[in-house]
């Protein structure tokens, strides 16, 4: 059960307990086909946003909760093999993404995730 790990006195992350929160949620809201197995698309030449959506769609067909609709992305992997020459392009879903904290007072400087995506930043 994923509530005894928080049973007790034991001090735990509040990060590891959101993920944990988020993903027993979606597990229970999820319409999606958990059953459906595809093979995720690779680039293969095609254009980046063609996978991405390509991916999406697969992704969607197995996963459909409202915090798959309001919490989820996707992120772009490419490999490249130093032998061949081959480029693996995919695009990978996340619930969350992990950024460090500033410890010091230096100003910081803020990047809205819609900014970076128009700007590649």
């Amino acid at each position: 059960n994923k509530s005894d790990m928080y049973s007790g006195f034991q001090q735990q992350d509040a990060q590891e307990f959101l993920s944990i929160l988020l993903d027993t949620l979606h597990e229970d809201l999820n319409q999606g086909d958990i059953k459906k197995t595809f093979e995720m698309p690779d680039g293969d030449g095609k254009c980046d946003e063609d996978v991405a959506m390509e991916s999406w769609k697969f992704h969607r067909q197995r996963n459909d909760s409202y915090f798959v609709e309001n919490f989820m992305g996707q992120y772009k992997s490419k490999v490249s093999c130093l032998e061949c020459g081959k480029v693996s392009i995919t695009f990978d879903p996340y619930m969350y993404l992990s950024l460090p904290m500033v410890k010091d007072k230096t100003p910081v400087e803020f990047y809205f995730l819609f900014t970076c995506l128009s700007s590649n930043c």
